[in-house]
């Protein structure tokens, strides 16, 4: 093991190092998208430049922490302190001789998208297996704010290409145009979830309840969205005044983005999960917004399905 000792200066600049262009130079599989990498086996390991993003884990650092500490998880060794150093060290930007080019994704359309004219399985799985009212999924479907994708996947059995139907839920910037979408599958033998590829970052799912907006409520998924929704009416309290926003997991940049442009009047909510992330994602929000108000799901439960599913189980 090398007894090089490092400068404060020296240690600095490794911290600094292009974090995204060393991973590609070692053969990690990053996704351009943006000014962003992305993990490609799993989205919600995020990196800039010089810094990681572990969306949903709520863990980040420079590039020093990330190969001390992470890069055994995505299928490269650990290195010890020393090891990273002489990887990183003598300069702020690292540039690699023969740096692989990164794919840079398209921006998602719907026009790549396989749409169904009915929507029988995403309404069979909403209303059924997760308990969602008609009426208020008759009502995104009728205001083009749920589709029914048809894709395939392989049989196990078979190995050959069987129809399986996903739940679409469209993500709209401010000009009204579909930028993005979060996916649900509806196969209980196969189910999923994400953020279709190419979605535009910082925005989420969104649904608007009146003309004026008094909250914004944040959830970690379209299906605690809706959930909650339904909660909400068992108990005959108005929806009116608010903006349901899905973080899709708990993607800060959704967070942090939407509350950009959100008129100072509206008091943002966050309904996430009753777990650790969900906690962490709390703490996070409150340490840097003071106006942010919290209400979760009853203790008895993780999140608002679960808790829808409970409710209607009693009555």
């Amino acid at each position: 093991m090398s007894k090089e000792r490092y400068s404060p200066e020296q240690i600095h600049l490794a911290r600094q190092a292009n974090l995204a262009e060393y991973l590609m130079s070692i053969g990690v599989p990053l996704v351009k998208e943006g000014s962003r990498y992305r993990y490609r086996d799993d989205r919600k390991l995020v990196f800039t430049d010089n810094a990681f993003y572990w969306n949903g884990r709520n863990e980040t650092g420079n590039a020093i922490d990330f190969l001390t500490k992470y890069l055994g998880e995505i299928g490269k060794p650990n290195l010890n302190f020393r090891d990273a150093m002489s990887e990183l060290a003598g300069a702020a930007s690292f540039r690699p001789p023969d740096k692989p080019e990164a794919h840079e994704i398209p921006a998602f359309s719907l026009e790549g998208v396989t749409l169904s004219e009915k929507h029988n399985r995403v309404i069979a799985y909403l209303c059924k297996a997760r308990k969602i009212d008609y009426s208020i999924v008759k009502h995104l479907i009728n205001e083009r704010l749920l589709f029914q994708e048809v894709t395939t996947y392989p049989d196990k059995r078979t190995g050959q290409p069987k129809e399986m139907y996903n739940a679409l839920f469209p993500i709209y910037d401010e000009q009204k145009q579909i930028v993005g979408a979060e996916v649900v599958g509806t196969l209980t033998t196969n189910r999923f979830k994400g953020i279709k590829e190419g979605s535009a970052n910082g925005y989420g799912y969104t649904v608007v309840r009146g003309a004026t907006a008094k909250y914004a409520l944040f959830f970690e998924s379209a299906i605690d969205l809706l959930s909650f929704m339904v909660i909400e009416r068992l108990k005959n309290k108005p929806l009116d005044g608010c903006i349901f926003v899905s973080l899709a997991g708990l993607k800060e940049n959704i967070f942090e983005q939407t509350l950009k442009k959100l008129d100072v009047s509206i008091t943002p909510v966050l309904c996430v999960d009753n777990d650790t992330a969900g906690e962490n994602f709390i703490n996070q929000a409150l340490s840097k917004h003071s106006n942010v108000r919290v209400f979760q799901p009853e203790s008895q439960y993780k999140d608002w399905n679960e808790q829808l599913c409970g409710m209607k189980d009693k009555l």
